[in-house]
C-alpha cells in the first residue's frame, strides 16, 4: 500500500452510482483534474496561468468564505475550459451539522443577495459538490438531489496536503499512480499549493508523451 496516495475502493462506485467517482473507460479515458479549497490569491492564478497556457481543463472545488475573500479572482477563470463546484462555505463536515447548519454550509444560494450566490448562479453545469473530507451520508445525498446537484468525490487523492511534501514526491506519485478515468485530486488551498504549478510542469508533460489525456468533468456530470 502506498500511504503517499489514497486510492477510493471500488465498491464505494457500486454502492452510490449517483455519485461522480471517474470515468467509465479505465483503459483510454480521461483524467479529470480537480482542485479544492481555493480560491487562493498566490496559488491558484499560477495553477491557472499553467493550466490556460497548455489548454488543460480542470474543475475547482471553491471554498464559499474564500470566494467571498478573494472574488476578484473569478474574472481570472476561462469558463469555455474550467468549471467550478462547491465545496461548503467554510470546511466544516456536513454530515455532523444540523438542518439548517448544513443548508448554510451546502447550498451557495443560502446567502441571498452574495458575490457567492451570483458566482453559481449563471453556470451552465448541474451543481458541482464536493463535502469537506470526502464524507457523506444519505441525509447528504438527499439534499444535493433536492438541489439538482452532483456529488463529485473521486478515485486519486495525491495527500498533497500533507507536511513535509515536496514537488518531486507530489509529481512522481502523480505520474506513478493515475490511471485512466481517474478524477485526480489537488489542493490549491493546501499548505503545499504553492508547489503545485512546479508538479504540474514536471507530471503533465510526462502523462502526455505516455499517451494519456486530459478531459473536462463536464463530460461526466450531464452538461
Amino acid at each position: 500500500m502506498n500511504f503517499r496516495v489514497n486510492r477510493t475502493p471500488l465498491f464505494l462506485e457500486s454502492l452510490f452510482p449517483s455519485i461522480i467517482w471517474g470515468g467509465a473507460d479505465r483503459q483510454n479515458g480521461a483524467i479529470y483534474l480537480t482542485f479544492d479549497d481555493g480560491p487562493d490569491p498566490l496559488t491558484t492564478p499560477l495553477i491557472l496561468d499553467f493550466l490556460n497556457a497548455n489548454r488543460i481543463p480542470a474543475a475547482f472545488f471553491f471554498r464559499g468564505d474564500r470566494i467571498e475573500a478573494h472574488h476578484d479572482l473569478m474574472s481570472q477563470l476561462d469558463f469555455r475550459l474550467h468549471l467550478i463546484g462547491y465545496h461548503g462555505f467554510t470546511h466544516r463536515a456536513w454530515c455532523f451539522l444540523s438542518k439548517n447548519q448544513r443548508e448554510k454550509e451546502m447550498n451557495p444560494f443560502s446567502h441571498e443577495e452574495s458575490i457567492l450566490t451570483e458566482t453559481y448562479r449563471n453556470q451552465n453545469h448541474p451543481l458541482l459538490l464536493r463535502p469537506p473530507y470526502g464524507r457523506f451520508t444519505l441525509i447528504t445525498l438527499r439534499q444535493i438531489k433536492m438541489l439538482k446537484g452532483r456529488l463529485v468525490l473521486w478515485r486519486l487523492v495525491l495527500n498533497d496536503w500533507l507536511s513535509g511534501k515536496i514537488e518531486d514526491q507530489i509529481a512522481d506519485d502523480f505520474i506513478s499512480q493515475v490511471c485512466p478515468g481517474d478524477i485526480v485530486v489537488f489542493h490549491d488551498g493546501g499548505k503545499n499549493g504553492h508547489l503545485l504549478q512546479r508538479v504540474l510542469e514536471k507530471s503533465i508533460p510526462c502523462l502526455l508523451q505516455s499517451g494519456l489525456h486530459f478531459g473536462s468533468l463536464a463530460e461526466l456530470c450531464g452538461q
